[in-house]
C-alpha cells in the first residue's frame, strides 16, 4: 500500500506541478497583454490630445474666418452705398444740365 501512496503522491505533485506550470504561462500571456493595452492606451490618449488641439485650431480659424467675412460684407455694403450715392449725385447732375 505505501507503493500506491508514493505513485498517487507523485501524481499529485507532477499534476500540481503542470499546473503551476500553466498558470506560470497564464500570467506571463496576461502580463504581456497588459503592457499591449496600456501602450495602446497610451497611443489612443496621445491622439486624442492632438485631436482635440485640431479641433481648437480649426474653431479658431473658423471664428477668425467668419470674422473677415463679415468684414468683407461690411465694405462691401460700405462700397454699394457710396456707389449709390455717387450715382444718384450724377443723376442729379445730369438733371441739372437738363433743366
Amino acid at each position: 500500500m505505501t507503493g500506491m501512496y508514493v505513485v498517487m503522491w507523485q501524481t499529485n505533485l507532477k499534476d500540481t506541478q503542470l499546473e503551476l506550470e500553466s498558470a506560470r504561462t497564464l500570467r506571463e500571456e496576461v502580463a504581456g497583454a497588459h503592457k499591449d493595452l496600456e501602450k495602446r492606451y497610451k497611443a489612443l490618449e496621445e491622439e486624442l490630445l492632438h485631436t482635440q488641439q485640431d479641433l481648437l485650431a480649426s474653431e479658431r480659424a473658423r471664428k477668425d474666418l467668419q470674422v473677415e467675412k463679415e468684414e468683407i460684407a461690411e465694405e462691401i455694403e460700405t462700397a454699394s452705398r457710396l456707389k449709390i450715392k455717387h450715382f444718384y449725385c450724377i443723376l442729379q447732375s445730369m438733371a441739372g444740365l437738363i433743366r
